[in-house]
């Protein structure tokens, strides 16, 4: 097995990571859980009852960050396997 064919593999991996935690972001979900502040105060959230979307957000955001940086290591693997021999 060449050096070429790990990067070229490696790539791949990285490709599917990238694709799984976008999937995992597009279907990210948390929970509404009412809380209060050590006052008793209710915490202001952003919720249909169901969702807390502030929350879910962030868990999307967080995720599709880990999706990028999986594709942008994907994309230079691949780069760097151009200008490998076979």
């Amino acid at each position: 097995m060449s050096f070429k064919t790990v990067v070229v593999a490696l790539s791949g991996a990285a490709g599917v990571i990238s694709a799984g935690l976008w999937i995992w972001s597009a279907r990210a979900h948390v929970p509404y859980e009412p809380g209060t502040n050590e006052d008793g105060s209710p915490i202001g959230v952003l919720s249909d009852g169901k969702t807390d979307f502030i929350r879910t957000w962030s868990k999307q955001s967080r995720l599709s960050a880990w999706a990028a940086i999986a594709a942008a290591g994907a994309a230079g693997l691949q780069a760097l396997s151009l200008f490998l021999n076979d």
